[in-house]
C-alpha cells in the first residue's frame, strides 16, 4: 500500500478549498467539496496513498485499507475520529448526491466546517500524543502551535484535557483558547465551573518551578527572566489561571482580534514561525504547511 504524499493532494486540496471558501458557490457545491476535504484529511491521518480506494461514507463498511488502518488505532482514538465522520459524511453525502431535493441551510454547512475543524484538530492531538504537551516543552513548539486559528487549537487543547485534566501546560494554553475563541466572560464562566478541580491539581513543587524556568525562561535584560507561566506567583492552578483572564496583555487579543480563522492567521505562521529544523518542530510545521495549504491572506477587519 502506498504512503500518503502531501505532493499528489496538493493540486486537488487547492481546487477544494478555492471552491468551498473562496467563490460564490451554493452551498451544496461548497459541502460536497468539504467532503473531498475530509477525505484527503483521512488519508493523511490513516496514511492512505492514491491508489487505494477511499469512500468516507463506506468507512467502517467493508475491509479494505482505509478500515486496516483504523482497526490498528487504539479504541478510543478510533471512536474520536468515527465520531468526526459521523458529523460530516450525512451532510457531505446529501450533497454529494440526488436523493435530497431541499436546500441546504447555512447552519448545517457549519456543522460540516465544525466536522472539519476536528478534523485538523484530530492530526494536531497526534502530534501533541508523539511530542507529549508538558510544562517543560520546547518554547518554539508552544509559541508556533499558537499561530493557528483560536478555534483549532481550543478543539486540540480539549482533547487532549481528555486524557491528562491535570496537565497545567495543557490547561494554560487552554484557558488562552478559551480567551479567544469566546471571549473574557465564558473563561470566567469555565473557571468557576472548574475551581474546586483546579485547586485540587497538585501544584508544580520549587524544582519543577526552577527546572521550568532553566528551560523556558528567555533573558530579555542582563539578570531578568521572562517566562510564559507565572508559576513562582501561585500555589494553585486556580489563581494561575485566573490571573490570565485577569491580565490587560489577554485582553489586546481577545477574540481572536489578531488573527480568528486561517485566512488572518496564515501571515503570521509564515512571518513568526520557528526557523529550528530539529525533528519535533519539523513534524508540527509539516502538519501546520498542510492545514495552511490554499488558505489566502486576508487582514483582520
Amino acid at each position: 500500500m502506498k504512503d500518503f504524499e502531501e505532493e499528489e493532494y496538493t493540486p486537488r486540496i487547492l481546487d477544494i478549498i478555492k471552491v468551498a471558501f473562496y467563490n460564490d458557490n451554493p452551498t451544496e457545491t461548497r459541502l460536497t467539496e468539504l467532503r473531498k476535504y475530509a477525505e484527503i484529511n483521512f488519508r493523511r491521518i490513516l496514511n492512505i496513498g492514491s491508489g487505494s480506494k477511499f469512500m468516507l461514507g463506506h468507512l467502517m463498511q467493508n475491509k479494505n485499507d482505509a478500515k486496516t488502518k483504523l482497526d490498528a488505532l487504539d479504541y478510543p482514538r478510533q471512536q474520536d475520529l468515527l465520531e468526526i465522520v459521523n458529523q460530516i459524511k450525512e451532510l457531505g453525502n446529501d450533497a454529494t448526491h440526488t436523493e435530497r431535493v431541499k436546500a441546504f441551510t447555512p447552519i448545517e454547512y457549519q456543522k460540516v466546517l465544525d466536522g472539519i475543524f476536528d478534523l485538523i484538530a484530530y492530526q494536531f492531538v497526534d502530534y501533541f500524543k508523539e511530542y507529549p504537551m508538558k510544562l517543560t516543552s520546547p518554547n518554539n513548539v508552544m509559541s508556533d502551535f499558537s499561530l493557528l486559528p483560536p478555534i483549532i487549537r481550543l478543539k486540540t487543547l480539549n482533547r487532549l484535557r481528555d486524557d491528562e485534566p491535570n496537565n497545567i501546560q495543557i490547561l494554560n494554553r487552554l484557558i488562552l483558547a478559551i480567551i479567544k475563541v469566546y471571549g473574557k466572560p465564558i473563561a470566567y464562566e469555565w473557571l468557576n465551573l472548574n475551581e474546586s478541580i483546579l485547586r485540587s491539581i497538585q501544584y508544580p513543587n520549587t524544582k519543577e518551578i526552577s527546572d521550568y524556568i532553566s528551560c523556558c525562561g528567555v533573558e530579555i535584560s542582563p539578570g531578568l527572566i521572562a517566562f510564559s507561566i507565572p508559576l513562582p506567583q501561585f500555589n494553585n492552578v486556580y489563581d494561575l489561571l485566573k490571573h490570565k483572564v485577569d491580565a490587560n496583555s489577554t485582553s489586546i487579543n481577545e477574540q481572536g482580534k489578531l488573527y480568528d480563522s486561517f485566512e488572518t492567521a496564515i501571515k503570521y505562521y509564515h512571518t513568526k514561525k520557528s526557523e529550528d529544523s530539529n525533528s519535533e518542530i519539523k513534524k508540527l510545521h509539516s502538519i501546520m504547511d498542510f492545514v495552511y495549504i490554499g488558505r489566502r491572506e486576508e487582514e483582520k477587519k
